[in-house]
């Protein structure tokens, strides 16, 4: 009887132990599913947001899914996009451009103007 009953202990610590280590397992698949779920979502929004920042003016072959607003531009005699034009306002009056260049022109030329029109 003594054999048995150390046996049967031992049956019932082994047992304890394999739910621990069962338990233990299963909780370390739950946490690295999660851990990756997450990683991978945090992938996809940071390509999200990475994706249109880094994108450059869109082509002539592209077409938007809205329709644009084309604006002229006054120094070199084209029309562009209003989303991707440079801005400048004089007298509540919007001027539009198509490059950093094109709008100092402008600006060049507005104050070269008002400086003549100081020294008359």
């Amino acid at each position: 009887m003594g054999m048995e009953n150390f046996y049967n202990s031992m049956l019932g610590v082994l047992s304890f132990f394999a739910l621990i280590f069962l338990f233990r397992l299963a909780i370390s698949i739950i946490s690295y599913v999660r851990y990756n779920v997450s990683s991978v979502k945090d992938q996809i929004k940071s390509k999200t947001r990475t994706g249109t920042a880094n994108q450059g003016p869109a082509t002539e072959t592209e077409s938007p899914d809205y329709p644009q607003e084309m604006v002229y531009d006054e120094v070199c005699a084209t029309e562009i996009p209003k989303h991707n034009s440079y801005i400048v306002a004089v007298d509540d009056v919007y001027h539009y451009f198509c490059s950093w260049e094109c709008r100092q022109k402008f600006v060049d030329s507005l104050n070269q103007s008002s400086s003549n029109k100081q020294v008359e």
